[in-house]
């Protein structure tokens, strides 16, 4: 299977949030009805990405396809509620105009610098 941009930006998504609403990974592939669908169904049957109820998440091929480019893949709770978070805060992200990026607060908290500050904060106390 050829993969296209929209597949990769797909997985590059699912990699920094963990998992997305289907609505929200079928809206990347553009406005059409069937093409978004059909593309979302394909990356299911050849196991790109899985689902679990309304959400989505990358699948082994998925996972193996990142890994090849380079990413160092995090793992990701199985608690639904920490998976819908993350949906939520992805579905959030995508309503805020007029920024280039978004960057989730886990990727902040794992910094050398914030986890620096944070030791040194706790022994002034």
């Amino acid at each position: 299977m050829e993969l296209t941009e929209k597949d990769k930006s797909l997985f590059n998504t699912l990699m920094i949030f963990g998992c997305i609403y289907g609505k929200n990974a079928k809206e990347s592939f553009g406005d059409g009805i069937d093409y978004p669908r059909k593309r979302f169904c394909k990356l299911k049957q050849h196991n790109y990405i899985n689902t679990s109820g309304k959400l989505v998440f990358l699948g082994t091929n998925g996972k193996e396809y990142l890994m090849n480019c380079g990413n160092v893949l995090k793992e990701i709770s199985r608690k639904n509620e920490i998976r819908v978070r993350r949906a939520e805060i992805y579905k959030a992200s995508k309503m805020i105009k007029g920024f280039q990026s978004f960057v989730p607060s886990w990727d902040i908290k794992n910094t050398e610098e914030v986890n620096a500050n944070y030791k040194h904060s706790i022994m002034e106390y």
